[in-house]
């Protein structure tokens, strides 16, 4: 079985599928109830076929990384390397939540306690983008600018089928202590700040 009960979300179970000896991750990093099958590397060619042929009735087909860059955008989830920096905290990230501060000790508590001392400087935010670029993909690396003011970047941006509007990531500084909510890029678009994830926000699809 690998019903909520038997694999909750974020859970995990050794199966066999197809004959194949499998670790499944139940995971939701598209945003859909999914499984990560982990198993033996020489097996991987006859599981695919496997997994192929049992689909092909509902027309299951593999999806390539255009696909999981707008479905992981779609939730919010983090790309490390293109929406973040070297010098990131869980804070900056909107992911105070991944830390147990109270906990005694860990490596870098202290800094993280230090730091959480200080006004916030700059933050990850959500985007929705009005105008700008045919393809809302070229908006990744355009300026956010408040006024004339550089005051951040667009890290991702897609266009949403399923939500019907284009939708990014990017980071945003304080100005004077605030952080502005409606923004421009470079060629134009309206950037207004919103929050994530954009899609089935309650997480409904991946824990049913």
């Amino acid at each position: 079985p690998i019903d909520p009960a038997t694999i909750p979300y974020s859970g995990f179970a050794d199966i066999t599928v197809a004959g194949v000896a499998c670790r499944a991750i139940r995971t939701g990093f598209v945003g859909e109830l999914a499984f990560e099958l982990h198993h033996p590397r020489r097996r991987g060619p006859e599981l695919w076929a496997a997994l192929l042929d049992a689909g092909r009735e509902w027309d299951v087909r593999p999806h390539g990384l255009d696909a999981l860059e707008l479905l992981r955008l779609e939730k919010g989830h983090v790309y490390l390397g293109q929406d973040t920096m070297p010098d990131d905290t869980p804070a900056k990230l909107r992911m105070r939540w991944a830390v147990d501060i109270t906990k005694p000790w860990f490596v870098g508590k202290q800094a993280l306690e230090r730091m959480a001392e200080l006004p916030p400087s700059r933050s990850l935010v959500g985007l929705e983008f009005d105008g700008g670029p045919p393809a809302t993909a070229e908006l990744r690396g355009e300026p956010l600018l408040l006024s004339d003011r550089v005051v951040g970047r667009v890290t991702s941006a897609e266009h949403s089928p399923v939500l019907d509007r284009a939708i990014g990531l990017g980071w945003v500084r304080a100005v004077d202590g605030v952080f502005p909510d409606r923004l421009h890029t470079g060629s134009g678009a309206v950037a207004t700040v919103a929050p994530t994830p954009f899609y089935d926000p309650e997480g409904g699809r991946m824990r049913g």
